[in-house]
């Protein structure tokens, strides 16, 4: 039902069969609901088959150890790449990436302490980074280290980095995946500038995705729905009431933040681009398909758990101070990043990075980064690289 296959093998694998972390979300949710199991999503990565998953759902669960540290490939002679996790907590968003790299790169992730409903929440990237250390120890005790994090994950990793720095460990590599730094807060382009980085954005991808999707359903719906697209422009209000936008748009506080919100010292023109950049970011790729987030739209017990560390990771991202490194900083960037806001080119890493910072342009949007053959192919040339210096 979940992958809407006639026909599945018990020893068939979740991810083959094209599992994603969403799909995963909408199986554990039934799983919640018909066994009133609360397990988590690295579960998968232990037992990816029916045959395996079903020996789980027997012992009640039992046969699924909790741990932060999950093995999402833990062989291979490569050293071993820890990737922790961003604003939806899991890791099994980086099954795509181990599977990229190949079976001779070991893979761990770190999963979010809380997210089990029973452990105690970090309040902290200084306790989350602690924590993760003493984890990621128990694999490999010494460097150097290869540290990675999508988002928020690139912070707590670059945290994690300092730590270890420290206490006189080598670390290889400090990767983040699309994240912004602390000079990199959005900041929001003068209206003309604005709206013409809007009207480029709709060019170059809402309008060729919407085209692409409606046009499945043939020119007469694709007809329609540019129609009733145009009336929510110009009626925005009449337009939510009508067809109850919000109730399809979980993470519209998520975008409102990214732009602020309309201020009364406004005036006709700037109330409307930005009103209109609203309208534009709500359609993006940010309010439908964020990986690192998707976990966040489970029902069941979990809902109210994933909402608790939500706001608890919001809060020690709010209170996280970044220091300067001492080392490089290396960024895989989205090739598609949000309209009418400005970004320095080091991604606001700048200050940060004594060692300066190395940019990588991925092709794609946030959500789809780590699950690109690009970024797997990038994240294995900066490894045999960094490898081989230290061998050297």
């Amino acid at each position: 039902e979940v992958l809407r296959l006639e026909k599945v093998s018990v020893d068939d694998d979740f991810f083959e069969l094209g599992g994603s972390s969403l799909l995963a979300v909408r199986l554990f949710q039934q799983i919640e609901t018909h066994f009133d199991l609360n397990l988590p999503l690295s579960a998968l990565l232990q037992a990816p088959t029916i045959a395996q998953f079903a020996n789980i759902l027997h012992h009640q669960g039992d046969s699924v150890v909790w741990s932060s540290l999950v093995p999402i490939n833990a062989k291979g002679t490569k050293p071993p790449l820890f990737c922790i996790h961003g604003g939806g907590f899991n890791v099994l968003i980086y099954h795509d990436l181990a599977k990229h790299l190949g079976p001779d790169y070991p893979v761990y992730g770190l999963q979010a302490q809380g997210l089990d409903g029973e452990t105690v929440f970090h309040s902290s990237y200084y306790e989350m980074a602690k924590d993760y250390i003493e984890h990621l120890q128990k694999v490999q005790p010494h460097g150097p280290y290869f540290l990675s994090g999508v988002s928020s994950g690139g912070i707590i990793a670059l945290e994690m980095a300092q730590q270890l720095h420290a206490q006189g460990h080598e670390i290889a590599l400090v990767a983040m995946f699309d994240t912004s730094g602390p000079d990199n807060e959005g900041r929001v382009l003068a209206p003309i500038p604005r709206f013409l980085s809007v009207l480029k954005y709709i060019y170059t991808y809402t309008l060729p995705r919407f085209i692409n999707k409606r046009m499945q359903h043939g020119p007469k719906a694709l007809a329609i729905d540019v129609v009733k697209e145009i009336q929510r422009l110009i009626k925005p209000k009449e337009a939510k009431q009508q067809a109850n936008e919000s109730a399809s748009l979980p993470f519209e506080d998520d975008i409102s933040q990214s732009i602020g919100t309309p201020s009364q010292k406004m005036n006709k023109l700037e109330s409307w681009v930005h009103n209109f950049h609203l309208w534009v970011l709500k359609r993006s790729q940010l309010a439908y398909a964020a990986p690192e987030v998707e976990v966040l739209g489970r029902g069941g017990s979990f809902a109210d758990v994933a909402e608790e560390l939500k706001a608890n990771h919001y809060k020690a991202w709010i209170d996280y101070e970044c220091k300067p490194y001492p080392g490089k900083i290396v960024i895989f960037k989205a090739h598609e990043q949000l309209p009418g806001i400005y970004r320095d080119s080091d991604m606001g890493w700048g200050s940060i990075a004594q060692g300066g910072v190395e940019i990588h342009n991925v092709p794609g949007y946030h959500a789809d980064l780590v699950r690109s053959p690009d970024l797997a192919q990038g994240m294995k040339a900066c490894i045999d690289r960094l490898d081989e210096t230290n061998i050297s």
